[in-house]
């Protein structure tokens, strides 16, 4: 799985001025320099999710922005093809970055996740 890139540029986030000057602004958002501790648990955590990825078999919704500069969006299909569930779904949105929930596109995201959630109510 690809290396998160934690120090990126708030830019990274989201294409939505409004939402990018919102983090900036916020003071609960720590904007200081990442611990080596926190890459290596990061680091470590992924390792974890990589090793043991067969074992999930629930019914599973990967989405990921094409775009995403923060996580390699190599990392999405990674998982999807790894993971043991029969009932999986991944969905690529072209151009989209990292706070997909975020953008200005992010319609087709909610459109597409409550189709999903509808498909799997019993």
């Amino acid at each position: 799985m690809g290396l998160i890139n934690i120090n990126a540029k708030a830019s990274y986030l989201c294409s939505d001025h409004n939402v990018v000057s919102d983090y900036k602004a916020d003071p609960l958002v720590f904007h200081g320099s990442t611990p080596a501790r926190l890459c290596a648990e990061m680091l470590g955590a992924m390792e974890i999710v990589a090793r043991q990825a067969a074992t999930i078999s629930l019914p599973l919704f990967i989405f990921q922005g094409s775009a995403d500069r923060i996580v390699d969006p190599a990392g999405a299909p990674m998982l999807y093809a790894a993971v043991s569930s029969v009932d999986k779904t991944l969905k690529i949105y072209p151009g989209l970055l990292h706070e997909i929930h975020n953008e200005p596109d992010r319609a087709i995201l909610f459109q597409d996740l409550e189709g999903w959630l509808q498909a799997h109510l019993p």
